[in-house]
């Protein structure tokens, strides 16, 4: 979801510019198949759903924060343990895609972070810390990027 990537955007926009967004594909005129994990689009989860979907991605979040942290200036081992930080965390940030762009959901967990304040900005202030050390390393940056192709 847009706040939750925002997170961890935030503290390597410096090195980790966004592409440029594309615009939706068409809509097919005929059915494709969907994703048997994904919930329905017209799903509509449940607030522990969603409580359990926000803790994932702010665990994710200090998962990144502790493997950078661990790896401080050692970029290889840095770019293997954000990855496999992200791809432990695969299930939850392919259902928070599911719900991307979806207004409420956004503000539900906007709300969510505002009530963790202090675990978000540690994490934030942590990874950021430590991948500044690397910033420049495109194995790194690659890595991270895996988010958004989750």
């Amino acid at each position: 979801m847009r706040w939750t990537l925002a997170i961890v955007i935030a503290v390597a926009a410096c090195s980790h510019p966004k592409p440029a967004a594309t615009p939706p594909p068409p809509t097919p005129t005929t059915p494709t198949a969907v994703d048997a994990a994904a919930p329905p689009p017209s799903a509509t989860p449940t607030d522990a759903e969603l409580e359990a979907m926000f803790e994932g991605m702010l665990t994710l979040v200090e998962d990144l924060a502790t493997a950078a942290q661990a790896h401080r200036g050692q970029c290889p081992a840095m770019a293997d343990a954000i990855t496999a930080a992200v791809d432990s965390h695969a299930a939850v940030l392919k259902q928070a895609r599911t719900y991307e762009g979806n207004p409420d959901i956004d503000a539900k967990g906007k709300a969510y972070l505002a009530a963790r304040k202090d675990r978000t900005e540690a994490a934030a202030n942590a990874f950021g810390d430590a991948f500044a050390t690397c910033a420049q390393d495109a194995k790194v940056t690659a890595a991270l990027a895996r988010i958004d192709e989750m």
